[in-house]
């Protein structure tokens, strides 16, 4: 079992939506087993499966938030990604991303 973990701390002063995540990485179709685990200091944990994301021209992209959470988008000063995988296979990853905006509420 191996992970990777990134923290998204820009402006913590101010509350952020996070809308998606993008990981940059190289034989994504090959995994069979990962898990992505997503918290702010507003949202709890929440997880994701390889059913929830979608991986195209060497991007594996996903939504901060599980279709049957009824919480809606994640909102936070700071967003903690996991991705963790069960894996013999050789895989790169470049990066872990997020899209965010400014929250009002």
């Amino acid at each position: 079992s191996s992970y990777i973990e990134t923290i998204i701390n820009d402006s913590p002063d101010s509350v952020k939506v996070f809308d998606n995540a993008l990981i940059p990485m190289s034989n994504a179709d090959l995994l069979q087993d990962y898990m992505i685990r997503f918290e702010t200091d507003i949202t709890s944990q929440q997880f994701l499966n390889r059913d929830e994301t979608r991986y195209r021209e060497g991007m594996l992209r996903f939504p901060l938030r599980t279709r049957l959470s009824n919480a809606g988008r994640t909102r936070g000063s700071w967003a903690k990604i996991r991705f963790s995988t069960n894996t013999d296979q050789k895989f790169n990853i470049f990066a872990i991303m997020a899209k965010y905006r400014k929250s009002y509420n």
